[in-house]
């Protein structure tokens, strides 16, 4: 295989590692937010949720979704790499 084939396949692998965490990280997204979110906010479950059950969950949903984006832009900065002499390099060592 050429050097260039090679790194498109190390591409093509890096980007299908990359949709299958998405994938799971948003499945057990979604499996916290209805197990908590709902026991939460439907007490009683009915035909249909009440306005305030549509608002609970809407703000439960969104607060998991805002902690998510928090974590995962931390983990990225974490990950990233950074200008030596910054104060974050200086925990990212090997």
């Amino acid at each position: 295989m050429s050097e260039s084939a090679s790194e498109l396949a190390k591409v093509f692998i890096m980007q299908q590692a990359r949709l299958e965490t998405n994938h799971q990280t948003l499945k057990l997204l979604g499996e916290l937010v209805n197990k908590n979110c709902y026991a939460k906010c439907v007490p009683k479950p009915g035909s249909s949720l009440s306005s305030s059950e549509q608002s609970c969950t809407n703000m439960c949903v969104a607060k998991y979704i805002k902690t998510w984006d928090h974590i995962q832009a931390t983990m990225i900065a974490k990950v990233a790499p950074q200008p030596s002499g910054s104060p974050e390099s200086e925990f990212v060592k090997d």
